[in-house]
Order: C-alpha cells, then sequence, then structure tokens
C-alpha cells in the first residue's frame, strides 16, 4: 500500500547534507546516517575520500552513488523491518521517519503504544508488552487496526509521542536544545 519513495522524498527534507556538530548525539552524518550508529556503511569511504576536495562537503551532493546508498539504508534498515509496504502511506511515512530520526526500536515503541490506547480496552485486539519488537502480537494488532480504519489515529499517536520525546530530550539534555525547533517541524510535517 505504501511507496518507500515517497516516504523517503519526506523524510529527507529533515534530513539535511553533511555534518559534524560536536552537540548531536549522531556526531558526523550524512542525510541522516550517523557515522557512530552505521560506522561500515558504505558511504562513508566515499565521503572519506572526498575531504581533500575544497568543495568539501558541498560536493557530496554532486555523487549520484552517494544518494543511491542512502536510499538503500534506509529502505534495509527502517522501512523493511518496520514492513512500511503494508501501511496506509500516513502511518508508513510516519513511522519510517521516527525510525530515522530515533531508531527502530523507538519506532516500534511509539507504535505499540499506540495501539494499545486505540485498542477500545482490549475489545479490538489484545493489550501489547511494549518492548519495541514487532513480533506476532504487534503484527496481529497492527492488522486489527487497519481492519478498524484507526491507522490515521495511530499515526497522530505516534507523532505525538515523537513530540514529546523531543520536547523530553531537550528539558533534560540542555545541549540538545538547539535543534528543538527543527525537531518540533519534523514532528508537526
Amino acid at each position: 500500500m505504501a511507496d518507500f519513495g515517497l516516504a523517503f522524498m519526506k523524510t529527507s527534507i529533515h534530513e539535511g547534507g553533511y555534518s559534524n556538530d560536536t552537540n548531536d548525539r549522531g556526531q558526523e552524518t550524512w542525510r541522516g546516517i550517523s557515522r557512530k550508529a552505521h560506522p561500515t556503511w558504505p558511504g562513508w569511504a566515499i565521503i572519506d575520500a572526498t575531504r581533500s576536495d575544497p568543495q568539501f562537503p558541498k560536493n557530496l551532493a554532486a555523487i549520484p552513488e552517494l544518494q543511491v546508498l542512502v536510499e538503500e539504508l534506509y529502505e534495509a534498515e527502517y522501512w523493511t523491518p518496520l514492513t512500511c509496504d503494508s501501511l496506509t502511506q500516513p502511518l508508513a511515512d510516519r513511522l519510517f521517519d521516527v525510525a530515522v530520526n530515533m531508531g527502530l526500536r523507538r519506532a516500534a515503541i511509539f507504535l505499540q503504544v499506540g495501539l494499545n490506547v486505540l485498542n477500545r480496552d482490549g475489545k479490538l485486539w489484545r493489550e501489547l508488552k511494549v518492548d519495541g519488537q514487532l513480533g506476532a502480537a504487534s503484527q496481529i494488532a497492527l492488522t486489527k487496526a487497519m481492519e478498524h480504519a484507526e491507522s490515521d489515529r495511530l499515526a497522530e499517536c505516534v507523532r505525538f509521542q515523537a513530540a514529546a520525546r523531543h520536547i523530553e530530550i531537550a528539558l533534560t539534555n540542555p545541549t540538545q536544545r538547539a535543534f528543538i525547533r527543527g525537531w518540533l517541524a519534523r514532528d508537526a510535517a
């Protein structure tokens, strides 16, 4: 149902180019891919090979292979594990974006919490253990949520949790407050 290309375009708006901000917990990143989280990603070899170019890091945007590697990683590491292609586009967009921004486990937790609050006190599906693992029970609940037209509400539950998490991060770690406006704009998109 959902299209990876559409979700990727939306998320890409929030994942700029090259960054190596010491306050960014991801540290060195290209298009949202953190070297810290993905040290063996093949794109780093391309980036490292172009550092001596006087146009670095602006030159990176003109390397098509780098863009292909970004898309491949995002699809394999975030889209596919969340089975986003079986979801409605709005829910897939939201889950995918949260996974890219906060990690796969956090996206799964937000989804499980959303499923639990929308289950009408267990009348539509069983209460889930919120563990960040999308096992059989989570998949059953998700299927039933889709059958009951809860996809849009579920996407909103995920969105609100992402915004709350961003606010929590900014409150508990003042070095991260520089990013809050961008995070909230992302959550509202």
